[in-house]
């Protein structure tokens, strides 16, 4: 499932309710304490891992998988 909608809509809400793996590019900026730390600088390296959490889930076949990190 591919979240799409603008910010502050509910998409991360809703895909928190499915019960699927949600994967956001927003996950790679959360340190080991669970602080957000966002960097402009890291976007790019931010969706690139993104994309390669996807790819992992849906090659072990995870039956479920939500991607939040889109707005309009």
């Amino acid at each position: 499932i591919l979240m799409h909608g603008p910010p502050g809509s509910g998409k991360s809400t809703l895909a928190h309710t499915l019960g699927g793996q949600v994967v956001s590019a927003d996950d790679f900026f959360l340190d080991a304490n669970g602080h957000y730390q966002w960097h402009a600088a890291a976007v790019g390296r931010a969706h690139v891992w993104t994309q390669e959490r996807v790819r992992a889930l849906l090659e072990m076949a995870t039956p479920l998988v939500i991607v939040d990190n889109c707005h309009f």
